[in-house]
């Protein structure tokens, strides 16, 4: 059944004689015809907000008995009442709370290797740690492996794979497997310090007995490095951006989520305070040279408050504290403002315990969002837990709305069938986002003739709305029977349609039963959208 967008007015439609076509009353208005009420047989969000933590005593073990008067839940800084308590002993059942839930939730977890700032002892301790973690692994989780490398920054390399039988062995080979790139991108120890070599300011005779200029050999010297360091920051900033987007697609990732990134993590002092370009001060004045940067922290702050927003619990893991690069400073900033973990040490063994203490016992509080942070589209979040030397381990901050422009091409398909099934009322069936609808007015114009019946949507579109691009969308569903879901006959779409292509909204009525066609325009700038959804059933035989 297809569905079609005409910029030109379609030649022989008169008003459908052969069709029964029931247009939906103006959003909080009465009208003589009902509005199509079907849902598809999906679900209506009813705005409980889940908020995921796992909770360990002053020694790092896991506590599995926490009751929910234990545990006060902050969001934007108040308390709010938990609307319902769940805990789980991940891989070892159920501990107890609401009997809403009766299986342990399934986790994403990713293992993100760093090929690029590792030390050597560092890079084979990690492949060992993670060995060890993989080996007693839970059951019932889903596993992924990541890679940052200099070519494209984070890459997936494997997954989902179950960590137990053939996905196991399946991604212990992958790590096993993995090649760092250490020493691939280096620097001096001192990134201050003059590359080029020490001495006299005059134009004295080198080792290979030619009279150079100093300033000369300084200034080969001091491209190479610039060379270099150019390049470090350069990888780092890649690191920096596909943190960003690997962000974006953990949001769109439903569940509990955990991020398990191995790293001797970059160089402190590029990361904090970057290099201002002075060399070493000559007899004669300073040097100024190639190697200027701004701190590698400002490249990495979006991406890591990413991180915290997008539901996954990030946990860094340094194996190597005393590599030759000051890694322990970056990588507590990283899990400090991602919201995470730092774990460093040299003990694989040690680690192992750290890091299982640490995600076994799981729990979910959940609180029914109300007054102000329904309006906001994200709010920090705090638990705090009233038993001596228990703390908890949560993300900053939950998402309260979604982004119309954040969703993927896949969210926006199911957000649209939603609308159009169950009206506005199923906006948040699946998807935060909270579109501002209004009805889109216009008449419906068919061709009474043999064979398929076309129709078309005469859309009266504000004036205010000349100028701008609208996502355009057109969706046919057959209604629901005998208990079954509703089917999508057709869904086309078009992003970007200015005003000048959006008149001729075109359709085809086809097969039997009655059927909804829905036409969604989204202003992706303003999240302002228009619906319109008519009931249509196909005619009898037509009166001689």
């Amino acid at each position: 059944m297809p569905l079609s967008f005409h910029s030109a007015a379609t030649r022989g439609l008169v008003c459908a004689a052969l069709l029964v076509l029931a247009a939906p009353a103006a959003f909080g208005q009465g009208h003589s015809v009902p509005s199509p009420r079907f849902n598809a047989g999906e679900t209506v969000d009813v705005e409980v907000k889940i908020v995921p933590f796992y909770a360990v005593d002053s020694q790092g073990r896991p506590v599995t008995d926490l009751r929910r008067e234990e545990v006060e839940l902050k969001v934007g800084g108040s308390p709010v009442p938990v609307e319902s308590f769940d805990r789980y002993v991940i891989g070892g059942g159920t501990s107890g709370g609401s009997a809403s839930r009766g299986s342990i939730p399934s986790r994403s977890v990713y293992f993100v290797f760093d090929t690029v700032f590792s030390s050597p002892p560092g890079f084979n301790r990690d492949k060992r740690l993670a060995a060890r973690m993989l080996e007693g692994w839970p059951t019932g989780d889903r596993l992924f492996l990541i890679v940052n490398g200099t070519r494209a920054g984070l890459e997936s390399r494997l997954g989902p794979v179950s960590p137990d039988g053939p996905g196991k062995r399946a991604l212990l080979a992958a790590v096993e497997g993995l090649m760092p790139e250490v020493r691939r991108v280096g620097l001096q120890n001192d990134p201050q310090g003059d590359f080029g070599p020490n001495g006299e300011r005059a134009s004295r005779g080198n080792n290979f007995g030619v009279s150079v200029p100093q300033e000369q050999v300084h200034a080969a010297w001091d491209g190479l490095q610039g060379s270099a360091r150019g390049e470090y920051i350069g990888v780092a900033r890649s690191f920096a951006s596909s943190l960003e987007a690997f962000a974006a697609e953990l949001r769109r990732t439903s569940g509990p989520k955990l991020v398990v990134v191995f790293s001797q993590g970059v160089d402190s002092t590029l990361y904090f305070n970057g290099d201002s370009g002075n060399g070493v001060g000559s007899d004669e004045s300073i040097r100024v040279n190639t190697r200027r940067a701004a701190p590698l922290v400002d490249q990495f702050r979006k991406p890591l408050a990413a991180l915290a927003e997008s539901g996954a619990m990030p946990m860094f893991v340094n194996t190597d504290q005393s590599s030759e690069i000051d890694a322990d400073a970056p990588l507590r900033d990283m899990a400090k403002t991602s919201g995470g973990l730092y774990f460093g040490g040299n003990d694989p063994r040690e680690l192992q315990g750290r890091v299982a203490g640490s995600t076994t016992a799981y729990y979910e509080a959940g609180f029914h969002p109300a007054g102000a942070m329904r309006d906001a589209a994200r709010a920090g979040v705090e638990i705090v837990v009233r038993r001596p030397g228990v703390r908890a381990w949560t993300s900053p901050s939950v998402r309260m709305w979604e982004p119309y422009r954040g969703l993927s091409a896949a969210e926006r398909r199911r957000l649209v069938i939603d609308l159009v099934a169950g009206g506005p009322e199923a906006q948040r069936a699946h998807s935060a986002v909270r579109l501002k609808l209004q009805e889109l007015g216009g008449r419906v114009v068919g061709e009474a003739a043999s064979g398929p019946r076309r129709l078309k949507f005469e859309a009266a579109w504000p004036e205010s709305l000349a100028n701008r691009r609208l996502d355009l969308y057109s969706v046919m569903l057959a209604s629901p029977e005998g208990g079954r879901k509703g089917k999508v006959l057709a869904f086309d779409q078009r992003e970007g349609t200015a005003g000048a292509d959006r008149d001729g909204l075109e359709a085809t009525l086809e097969g039997k039963g009655p059927q909804v066609w829905g036409i969604l325009a989204v202003d992706p700038e303003t999240e302002q959208a228009w619906l319109r959804r008519l009931m249509l059933r196909p005619p009898g035989k037509a009166a001689r």
